[in-house]
């Protein structure tokens, strides 16, 4: 045990200085919730920097716009998730994120607690905005089927709950929290279809309206409605493909 947690501490003190070119700012007056300008990320690598999984981005995401990043698999969709985050290096370029961020990974992360105290995650409760977060993302029908509702803890791992529900829980602590940017990848994906048309409709399109959304997705059916203020075309080889309004791209 000790020489795997030496090994563990070694490593963190031998990795790469932070990268200042990608960083996030508490600035919420910024009229850009993202501003990036020629951006080519590399996830970082023991033997250095890897060659880059995501080249020549330029965007620029007004406060309060819905975005969806949108490509095949292995376009770079959550690499580029994770450069707004500042979890991977900017070889070239600059990115920056104004305000307070929410994330939300496509692996549902929980913690070993109660599904209600996973959701707040030590923010005060609020009654109407608690009740309101369930119904956005539909988790009240699962609330009643608990054994003890809201109360029901979560066990190792999250076994108390299905894949679809982890989801949703880890949707639902970013949805709760009042952030400025909230970035989720690929939620749609372990729900129903029917569900995930309420997740957009009330989480997405209603309880987080006025917020910065930026949502990657394989769901490209959600790019035609008249929410979306802007789309993020990955290709497969690791480009950007077009980045406009629903539009914009067909036309």
């Amino acid at each position: 045990d000790c020489i795997v947690s030496v090994g563990r501490v070694r490593k963190l003190l031998l990795a790469d200085e932070f990268d200042s070119s990608m960083k996030a700012s508490s600035d919420g007056l910024s009229e850009l919730a993202v501003d990036g300008n020629n951006v080519s990320v590399t996830w970082p690598t023991a033997g250095g920097v890897s060659s880059p999984h995501l080249q020549g981005l330029s965007v620029q995401i007004p406060r309060g716009a819905f975005v969806l990043v949108v490509g095949p698999v292995g376009s770079g969709k959550t690499t580029l998730l994770s450069a707004f985050i500042s979890q991977n290096t900017c070889s070239k370029g600059t990115l920056k994120v104004n305000g307070r961020l929410s994330y939300v990974p496509a692996e549902s992360w929980v913690q070993h607690m109660t599904v209600r105290e996973n959701i707040l995650f030590g923010s005060e409760m609020h009654e109407d905005n608690y009740r309101d977060t369930l119904a956005a993302c539909s988790l009240e029908a699962d609330m009643e089927q608990l054994a003890h509702g809201d109360e029901t803890a979560i066990g190792d791992r999250g076994v108390t709950l299905s894949g679809g529900q982890r989801s949703r829980v880890s949707l639902a602590r970013a949805v709760y929290r009042n952030s400025d940017v909230v970035i989720v990848d690929d939620v749609l994906s372990a729900v129903d279809g029917h569900v995930g048309r309420n997740i957009f409709d009330q989480a997405f399109c209603k309880k987080l309206d006025g917020k910065t959304r930026i949502l990657a997705t394989h769901h490209t059916q959600y790019a035609r409605r008249p929410e979306v203020d802007l789309i993020i075309a990955l290709a497969s080889d690791g480009t950007v493909a077009a980045v406009g309004s629903y539009k914009q791209l067909v036309e």
